[in-house]
């Protein structure tokens, strides 16, 4: 996050935009119009049931992927990292990192993050 701010005051303005997962999944049709006049496409209800139909399109691209910066994610891994498009954004997975991190990562992590964390809103 700190990366993608510092760089997007290099950005003309109105080119970068940031959605907090908690918001959208909290109210999510607000935000989603949000997100689509930002990048200027028309609002179509359907962005709100994109998880139906999404098990069919994924098996198109879940396939062995190759990054630029060399490796390759398998196809398996790939289906595992998007096992949770074909459902819709759960509130329930919201703050996950407090109760499934063990204390020493999380005290790590916030040790790291804290000030990013509570600059964004997260009590830390």
């Amino acid at each position: 996050m700190s990366r993608a701010r510092d760089r997007a005051r290099r950005l003309a303005p109105g080119t970068y935009m940031e959605l907090r997962f908690e918001d959208l999944v909290a109210d999510p049709e607000p935000n989603l119009r949000r997100i689509a006049e930002f990048v200027e496409l028309p609002w179509d209800a359907r962005m709100l049931t994109y998880h139906q139909g999404a098990e069919e399109r994924m098996s198109e691209v879940i396939r062995d992927f190759h990054p630029m910066g060399g490796g390759t994610i398998t196809a398996e891994e790939r289906k595992r990292q998007h096992e949770l498009v074909s459902s819709p954004p759960s509130s329930s997975r919201v703050g996950r990192w407090r109760t499934e991190m063990s204390k020493e990562d999380r005290q790590a992590f916030e040790g790291v993050a804290g000030k990013l964390l509570a600059e964004l809103g997260y009590d830390v």
